[in-house]
């Protein structure tokens, strides 16, 4: 099963990168590996990431929060590339 969400915003704290994705209804908290699409259509990909939910006041919808354990070029974390969660 594969679920996608787009980045919102990403951050870099004490070497490690993190994510806000878009909130969308469905668990993604068991994914297994996670891909990136920037906006040539390349791919990263890596099982090197943590994963938190946080919840908005308005909506039942649950938006990913990413922890990237590795260096990861910045042309990947731009603001609507997408995110894909796959749980194989």
């Amino acid at each position: 099963m594969i679920k996608l969400c787009e980045i919102t915003g990403a951050t870099k704290v004490n070497g490690n990168f993190y994510l806000g994705g878009t909130s969308y209804d469905g668990d993604f908290m068991n994914a297994k590996l996670l891909r990136i699409f920037d906006e040539n259509g390349d791919i990263l990909e890596t099982r090197d990431f943590l994963m938190d939910r946080t919840r908005t006041c308005f909506t039942p919808k649950i938006s990913p929060w990413i922890m990237l354990k590795k260096d990861v070029p910045d042309k990947f974390l731009c603001r609507g590339n997408k995110i894909e969660f796959d749980y194989n």
